[in-house]
């Protein structure tokens, strides 16, 4: 940090100590980003290879579902499924990912403006 030599309220005292500040702040901004992005990059990478595995799961669980359904038979997941609202929770579970894939890309292009900002 420079310490000013000029008395204090002069306007280059001011000047050299809102410079000082300044300096400071951007120093900050710019370790926020860097903490800030790198768990960010990391959620949005595993954001497509989560929707992935969950999209294979419920092709599997339909699958098994329809085996079942030709097979005549009545299983005791059909009624956990009922009470469970399997439509609805498939539903939710895309819509669920939708919203943290974009809350994600949100906050990447904060970042993204921050350093743009920051230089």
């Amino acid at each position: 940090m420079h310490f000013s030599t000029d008395t204090p309220g002069t306007a280059s005292g001011a000047t050299r100590a809102d410079h000082e500040h300044q300096a400071l702040v951007d120093s900050l901004a710019k370790r926020v980003v860097q903490q800030l992005g790198n768990p960010v990059g990391f959620a949005s990478a595993n954001m497509a290879n989560l929707r992935a595995h969950v999209d294979d799961l419920l092709t599997l669980l339909e699958a098994c579902r329809q085996e079942l359904a030709q097979a005549k038979a009545q299983p005791d997941t059909e009624a956990l499924a009922q009470a469970l609202d399997y439509p609805a929770l498939k539903h939710d579970i895309h819509l669920l990912l939708d919203e943290s894939s974009q809350s994600l890309d949100k906050a990447k292009e904060h970042l993204r403006l921050l350093r743009e900002h920051l230089g």
